[in-house]
């Protein structure tokens, strides 16, 4: 079995969901597809990113490398007052 020695992660809350690799253009799309089809569902209100990671092993040992290459933060909606609807106000001509 081959090493793979780079990759994408799809992190969740800082926590690692997934993994596709090695990085390519179908390993992101991947990646971004299971972003797309998760943000309003299973991953409600959490933090979501794509983190490319490398393994490298050099004179200095045995080392990784991440790199952040998207992430997408809740958006949080209060409820608004009716439902949402305007506020009915009664007016008159004088």
């Amino acid at each position: 079995m081959k090493h793979i020695d780079n990759w994408y992660e799809v992190r969740v809350d800082g926590e690692k969901a997934a993994t596709f690799g090695p990085i390519r253009r179908a390993a992101s799309e991947q990646a971004f597809k299971l972003i797309e089809d998760t943000r309003l569902g299973l991953y409600r209100n959490k933090v979501l990113q794509i983190v490319a990671v490398w393994e490298m092993d050099d004179a200095f040992g045995f080392r990784t490398r991440e790199e952040v290459i998207h992430e997408e933060h809740p958006t949080v909606i209060e409820d608004e007052p009716n439902g949402g609807w305007p506020t009915c106000y009664d007016v008159s001509v004088l």
